[in-house]
């Protein structure tokens, strides 16, 4: 989960989300997806039995209502020094998100950490310079997956998830990275994570891998709420819709944009293993924190090319070639 530095209209102390408190609003949310009809553009997500799968880039946007195509990247349309800096989702070099919430396995809540950092490293992934996200999952404590994301944005204001390397950590020891994917490896391609422009009812495919089985959609519920959250309250959020079509048992995530901040809130939706995350503390490092960072970051990427090495071969190491500039 990607977020910004900078929050217009945010005021008070960032504080640790009461999941109590969003009992309610889970169940409103319910409801008011679950009565949406045509008249609104927005329509239940597509079960698993009757989606297609997506192309193999046609060059086509997604139909509405489906999530089956994206198209092709170009890598004439990326700048050659990554910038993402649309409004509903820009990453800036240097800022770290922490999100606190809670996660329900076996029937039980577990308190739960996502530790996000913007680094100011590229990495060259299907012929495009991504910006690399350094995201630790912490439960009680202890780090349960380490993970490098890989971000673009085009010229027209896309933002493209490009891949992920995601290790997964089980007592403290590695235990692999299974769900490892690159665009351009494997019939893997990338998705959008969000469009400059945006309308209810619009399908983004976020990301697709036949070998890992990841296939990632959201759908646009809403523009112009109104949502508060311990960071401030905020306008204009937009709401979104998130599935995957391969688990159609697997549930539902509500994600909450603010406009020039990026997400602050995340709800579940007929999830059998919930999780609740809100913005707990948003932060620019100094330019030492963020070197420890991108020690951390590129030592995960190198120890890529012989856990995940099948994935990872045809691609150039990770390297820092942007500035810290939040």
């Amino acid at each position: 989960m990607k977020q910004s530095a900078t929050a217009p209209g945010a005021a008070g102390p960032r504080h640790k989300w009461q999941v109590s408190a969003l009992i309610g609003s889970v169940l409103s949310l319910a409801l008011v997806l679950s009565a949406c009809t045509s008249s609104t553009g927005v329509k239940a997500a597509p079960p698993a039995t009757s989606a297609s799968e997506p192309g193999s880039g046609t060059g086509s946007p997604a139909p509405k209502g489906a999530c089956a195509t994206i198209p092709d990247l170009t890598p004439s349309q990326f700048p050659a020094s990554p910038s993402v800096t649309n409004r509903y989702l820009p990453d800036i070099p240097g800022t770290r998100y922490v999100l606190n919430g809670t996660v329900t396995t076996g029937g039980k809540a577990h308190p739960h950490q996502i530790i996000s950092t913007i680094t100011d490293l590229t990495k060259m992934v299907d012929g495009i310079q991504t910006i690399v996200i350094y995201e630790q999952d912490v439960q009680l404590g202890v780090v349960q997956e380490s993970e490098l994301l890989f971000a673009a944005q085009d010229s027209s204001g896309t933002v493209w998830h490009v891949g992920e390397y995601p290790e997964v950590y089980k007592k403290g020891k590695l235990a692999g990275a299974p769900d490892t994917w690159l665009s351009g490896v494997a019939a893997a391609e990338a998705g959008v994570d969000m469009t400059p422009t945006l309308h209810v009812g619009d399908i983004m495919m976020q990301g697709y891998s036949p070998t890992v089985k990841f296939w990632d959609c959201a759908r646009v519920v809403s523009l112009h709420g109104h949502r508060c959250v311990p960071v401030g309250c905020y306008n204009n959020v937009v709401l979104t819709n998130e599935y995957s079509p391969t688990a159609p048992n697997g549930g539902h995530q509500l994600k909450f944009s603010a406009r020039g901040f990026g997400t602050i809130l995340a709800l579940p939706l007929h999830d059998p293993q919930p999780e609740v995350v809100n913005l707990a503390k948003a932060s620019c490092l100094s330019a030492r924190a963020l070197a420890v960072i991108d020690k951390a970051a590129l030592a995960q990427d190198l120890r890529a090319y012989h856990v995940a090495k099948s994935v990872y071969a045809g691609s150039p190491p990770a390297a820092r070639t942007l500035s810290r500039s939040c």
